[in-house]
């Protein structure tokens, strides 16, 4: 079973934060927006956030594929 790896992007602090692993980008999203509903620093600056696809995770043999960086969404953004 593969999983995907995540991150949060500070686009104001130039870094992510730490990674997390989800089935796809839905369970992510909905991962993010918990979060960011929970967090009060995100609620006046959603749009310095974006969620990044980072890689992969094969849960049976341990490999971690890199993948090129895709931005998932923002929390100022509507994603479907």
């Amino acid at each position: 079973m593969v999983v995907y790896l995540y991150s949060i992007y500070d686009k104001v602090a130039r870094e992510h934060g730490p990674i997390f692993a989800a089935n796809n980008d839905d369970v992510a999203v909905r991962m993010y927006r918990n979060f960011a509903a929970k967090e009060a620093q995100f609620a006046n600056v959603a749009n310095d956030y974006e969620l990044r696809l980072l890689g992969r995770f094969n849960l049976v043999s341990g490999i971690i594929e890199p993948m090129e960086i895709e931005k998932v969404g923002t929390d100022g953004e509507t994603i479907s």
